[in-house]
């Protein structure tokens, strides 16, 4: 029979990754999109997300913190999708007001007609995409200050 001084104190054992709240970042090999080009391809974590709507009027604004250096940032609003590798957080914004810019311009003058049947719809969503860009710049915004780590 062993005695109590036999027994071995138990240990503390380290977390498991599962077990911890931690903060570090999950890089993850990702994958977006782009308008006109290639998909673009990076190592990165998500640091925001807005999304609004659902089905084909969903819209998703996402910004990912490169595991290398800088950021991609990437509009998806149905048929319109874009992507971009940007240095900088102030660039990243500064790329998503010009995708909201743009943003409602007709493509194609010559089907006039149909434009015009689309107005209502197309200046609603254009409207919503606008709201939203607005509150993802207001989170970068926020971030900016602070390390994306």
């Amino acid at each position: 029979m062993a005695s109590t001084a036999d027994k071995k104190a138990p240990t503390s054992r380290r977390p498991r990754r599962s077990d911890s709240k931690s903060c570090a970042p999950h890089w993850q090999q990702t994958m977006v999109r782009r308008s006109g080009a290639p998909p673009l391809r990076f190592l990165g974590h998500e640091v925001s997300r807005r999304v609004a709507g659902s089905g084909e009027t969903a819209v998703a604004i996402t910004l990912w913190k490169r595991k290398t250096r800088g950021f991609v940032a990437a509009i998806d609003a149905g048929l319109f999708v874009d992507s971009a590798s940007l240095g900088t957080l102030e660039e990243a914004m500064d790329w998503m007001e010009d995708v909201c810019g743009r943003a409602g311009a007709p493509a194609d003058w010559r089907s006039l007609g149909d434009l015009m049947a689309k107005l209502p719809a197309e200046a609603a969503a254009v409207r919503e995409l606008r709201v939203l860009v607005g509150q993802a710049l207001d989170d970068w915004d926020r971030m900016s200050g602070c390390e994306t780590s």
